[in-house]
């Protein structure tokens, strides 16, 4: 048993004073950010209007009843689902189109009547009939970091873990333990979960240190209580019995364990300092007072907040959907302070503009981009162009097609494809100062998910992924929210909109979505009660500063003893960043793929002592480590894809991170091409 002992503060107009001021190790620390818990379990709140995309492939809202409504699980929780994973051995692809139909025939959210009108998992009502949801951003921030500030400081738990190259697996954590999971070669059917999960495996080692009882924890503003904050890498699917012969650069999997952390909730303008204290947490309630005051302290040396301010603090924010046109959130700069371009080739720039770091205190929910902490002055990067750091063009494309072939062969119904870009980029001499890099990025990408780790070994990630993986609450309501689909922003209103549509209704987008949905609703049918899981959201478009993404919401409710570790096993990787059929295209994939992903396409966030947990798919990502940073990107191939059009998707989609942190201009290739 845990014990929460609690402060809690104005917050201070600068976020990242609050890394700086009671975490400043920049060996180990964690900054990131979660959206507000204020999801809705199936059978509960949520929209009935579904939009006309889901109208137009027959899907039916969740008030819809009747024997074509019933889940994946509908048949028990032990009943074998049939879904994409086993389709490929049964039959071949034919087009995109019947590769649709069949998602959207599987994909009709069972559920119980539901009232219209009331808000959508992300806290914001649906447009009216436009199945577009206004954006929800992280409400609240979490800090986290080895004790600085009280004498004679507990060991850092920071459980590091490796997937060893003959499929067995290591665990270190911070006190030298050596832990051996065994051989997992003979456990490569991933719907076995009861096999997996009976080992003593990662997760398995994360669950049993997660059952702590918290007291008090109900005192703790916003869903995380305590637990670990971290991330599970790609490769780590070998574990589960995904192929890949693939072994990532980074670690596999980081979680540190927070028995000291601070929350900042945005919209109320507070900052809760929480301390753990029993025989678990290895602190006194002395030591846990102590550091209470002793951050109190720290804070009130080290920001410039006067006493009794209690002003909301403003954070990053995507445009919303419903930003009027021509509006100055309309005209948002894009990819380090580029206006965004109507494609690719139109995102060239001259002079880049610096950022603007104006601070402005914004009512709750109104929310705009948060002004950085004081930058110190640095070079300018050196404009680099995207096309000479990752895969030749005519690679790329090659892989598609072959991607293509798979798909006409009948071994998948969609390829999630990726590649590496790479560039020199060496740490600063003081790795503090990567705090800078991290506040430019959060200022031109900002992000529901953003996300800082600085972790030993001089590894960094810099993250800005606005997809959520899943969240679990502690009732056990589980919750994905997959992204197939993605348009550039342009600063034509009227042309903005038309992007906007066309994603909507744009075909192979329609299809690359209600295939990830049926994938999905699958996973989570393994560990959801009967007839629990639905669908909500199908379609929605999200708009963000530079880019408009269609993201659908899955929902379930976990079986009795089952766990969010178990949902995460089930799950992981995400189905967006494979595709389905999952097992077969992970092969495909590790196939056409000619290196690691590492920490990209993995999963990043908490899982809490009182079994919640929030995770976001790591994309819109860069990692540094031995002097390389590496930025993943890429996109789903469906027969419809043109191979020219998705080389430039890659280029769009990493041009988001790669013009904060290395000035490189989205989608500048060589001339003529």
């Amino acid at each position: 048993m845990l014990r929460a002992h609690l402060r809690t503060v104005d917050a201070p107009p600068d976020p990242a004073a609050v890394l700086e001021a009671l975490f400043p190790d920049p060996n180990l620390r964690i900054w990131l950010d979660s959206a507000a818990a204020d999801a809705h379990g199936p059978g509960t709140a949520a929209a009935d209007a579904q939009g006309p995309a889901a109208e137009e492939a027959g899907i039916p809202g969740p008030g819809i009843q009747g024997p074509d409504a019933q889940g994946p699980d509908s048949r028990g929780p032990d009943a074998q689902v049939p879904d994409a994973s086993k389709a490929s051995k049964t039959g071949k692809v034919s087009s995109a189109d019947e590769s649709a139909k069949e998602a959207s025939d599987a994909a009709r959210p069972g559920g119980a009547p539901q009232p219209s009108g009331a808000p959508q998992a992300g806290g914001a009502p649906q447009a009216d009939g436009a199945g577009e949801a206004a954006w929800s951003g992280g409400r609240y921030s979490y800090f986290c970091g080895p004790d600085s500030l009280t004498k004679h400081p507990p060991e850092p738990d920071l459980v590091v873990h490796h997937v060893a190259g003959d499929g067995s697996s290591d665990d270190l954590n911070a006190g030298g333990d050596h832990r051996d999971h065994g051989d997992t070669s003979d456990h490569s059917d991933h719907s076995d979960l009861s096999d997996l999960r009976d080992r003593d495996d990662l997760l398995g080692l994360l669950a049993a240190r997660l059952a702590v009882d918290v007291a008090g924890a109900d005192r703790i503003p916003g869903p995380f209580r305590g637990g670990y904050l971290g991330y599970f890498g790609y490769e780590l699917g070998a574990e589960f019995g995904l192929a890949t012969r693939q072994r990532s650069p980074h670690p596999d999997a980081v979680w540190l364990r927070s028995d000291r952390f601070a929350v900042l909730d945005h919209a109320a303008g507070t900052l809760t300092l929480v301390a753990l204290a029993g025989p678990l947490g290895g602190l006194t309630p002395e030591a846990a007072e102590s550091w209470l005051d002793a951050a109190r302290r720290r804070l009130a040396a080290t920001t410039a907040s006067p006493p009794g301010s209690a002003s909301a603090v403003s954070i990053p924010a995507p445009v919303s959907a419903s930003a009027p046109a021509g509006s100055a959130a309309s005209h948002a700069p894009g990819p380090g302070g580029m206006t965004p371009a109507s494609s690719a080739d139109e995102a060239r720039s001259g002079q880049q503009p610096q950022p603007q770091h104006k601070h402005q205190n914004q009512p709750p929910h109104q929310l705009q981009p948060q002004p950085p902490h004081q930058l110190q002055p640095r070079p300018q990067p050196q404009h680099r162009r995207l096309a000479d750091l990752t895969r030749p063009r005519a690679d790329y494309e090659a892989a598609v097609r072959a991607a293509q072939r798979e798909l006409v062969a009948g071994e998948s119904y969609e390829i999630c494809l990726t590649t590496t870009l790479t560039a020199p980029s060496p740490a600063p001499a003081d790795r503090a100062r990567e705090l800078d890099e991290y506040l430019a990025l959060r200022e031109t990408n900002p992000a529901a998910y953003a996300a800082f780790l600085q972790l030993p070994d001089g590894l960094t990630v810099f993250s800005s992924s606005p997809e959520r993986f899943l969240r679990v609450d502690a009732g056990g309501c589980a919750e994905s929210r997959p992204i197939k689909g993605t348009a550039p922003r342009v600063a034509d209103p009227a042309e903005d909109a038309r992007l906007r549509d066309a994603l909507r209704q744009d075909p192979k987008t329609t299809a690359e979505n209600l295939m990830i949905v049926d994938l999905v609703r699958n996973d989570l049918g393994r560990v959801s009660r009967s007839g629990s899981v639905e669908v909500p959201d199908l379609m929605a478009v999200q708009t963000l500063p530079h880019v408009h993404q269609l993201y659908s919401t899955v929902r379930g409710l976990l079986r009795p003893g089952l766990n969010a570790l178990d949902a995460v096993r089930a799950c992981f990787p995400g189905g967006s960043m494979t595709g389905a059929p999952k097992e077969r295209t992970c092969e495909i994939i590790d196939r056409l793929e000619t290196g690691p992903r590492g920490i990209y396409s993995g999963a990043l966030g908490w899982l809490g002592f009182d079994g919640a947990a929030d995770l976001s798919i790591v994309i819109r990502t860069a990692v540094r480590q031995n002097g390389l940073l590496r930025i993943g990107s890429g996109g789903a191939i469906v027969l419809g894809s043109d191979p020219n059009a998705e080389y430039r998707e890659m280029l769009l989609k990493a041009g988001s991170v790669a013009g904060a942190l290395l000035g490189g201009q989205p989608g500048s290739q060589a001339p003529g091409t």
